[in-house]
């Protein structure tokens, strides 16, 4: 169960760190899904079971992550870490109704991104089954 927790909480940091350093340029796509506003970070209780849902919501609550999507591609990301809070901006673009955040830098071990699918009003994470972003 440690060994489980430890994962998630990296995975999710690890997103965040993803989300933070992501730099990509925009056109008029921004705005198709009017992304802009609030959102935090929940769990995606529409693809996971009851067992996981009671395993994986008390991680993504204590982490209590937003985000705040502005029209100028940028993002202001927010979260808690263990007992510590941090603050980052990154930057978004969209395709259709795919979100993505980029990471030219490899900070994760290889330059890639991070893809959300916007479905019923929420953001699917496409890597991370057991989270989602929705509209506060």
């Amino acid at each position: 169960m440690k060994k489980l927790f430890g994962f998630l909480a990296a995975l999710c940091v690890a997103s965040l760190i993803l989300l933070t350093i992501s730099g990509c340029s925009g056109g008029d796509s921004k705005n198709e899904l009017n992304l802009n506003g609030n959102w935090k970070i929940a769990l995606n209780d529409r693809d996971i079971t009851y067992q996981q849902t009671q395993i994986y919501g008390p991680i993504v609550d204590a982490m209590d992550g937003k985000l705040e999507f502005k029209s100028e591609g940028k993002v202001q990301i927010s979260a808690n870490v263990g007992s510590d809070s941090k603050s980052m901006e990154g930057s978004w673009s969209v395709e259709g109704d795919k979100v993505t955040i980029i990471d030219p830098t490899g900070a994760l071990g290889s330059v890639g991104s991070v893809t959300f699918t916007h479905k019923d009003g929420k953001l699917y994470s496409d890597s991370q089954k057991y989270v989602c972003l929705v509209r506060v």
